[in-house]
């Protein structure tokens, strides 16, 4: 196991420590990260309803409580993570199709459809997707509110 993949797992074990997320959880997170390269935190605020603020309580209880030498390098990325999420500017934003297909509103095949009408006519991507009846405006502002 890479350092980085050890220091994701660490991480994910202090905040399922705290209750916030189950193992099972973990383990879908941590193949979720393994499988796209993002990081754990950003997939477990995502996919599992942890916020920015539930991370820096597990930050700040687990220095409270001190480490072993293993967890204290969980700890410097989760720190490293956050830190790098205080200075970036304005939050990145997950692009709205992959939030369409993740939660099966929408085909693989739909979303690039869409997307090359959208190259054509200029048109917003959920736009396209509720003329064409693939997409209901209540699940377009559902899954506008979480990116």
């Amino acid at each position: 196991m890479d350092a980085s993949a050890l220091s994701s797992r660490l991480i994910g074990a202090l905040i399922v420590e705290k209750g916030l997320i189950t193992e099972d959880q973990l383990e879908l997170a941590l193949e979720e990260q393994q499988a796209t390269g993002a990081r754990l935190g950003e997939i477990l605020m995502a996919q599992f309803g942890v916020t920015r603020a539930d991370l820096e309580n597990a930050l700040t209880a687990q220095r409270a409580d001190g480490q072993s030498d293993d967890d204290s390098e969980a700890v410097r990325e989760l720190a490293r993570m956050l830190d790098e999420w205080g200075r970036s500017e304005e939050p990145r934003k997950r692009p709205i199709g992959e939030i369409f297909v993740e939660r099966g509103f929408i085909t693989s095949g739909q979303l690039e459809d869409a997307l090359e009408e959208q190259k054509l006519s200029g048109r917003k991507l959920g736009e396209i997707l509720v003329s064409q009846g693939r997409l209901s405006r209540l699940r377009l502002w559902d899954a506008l509110e979480d990116q």
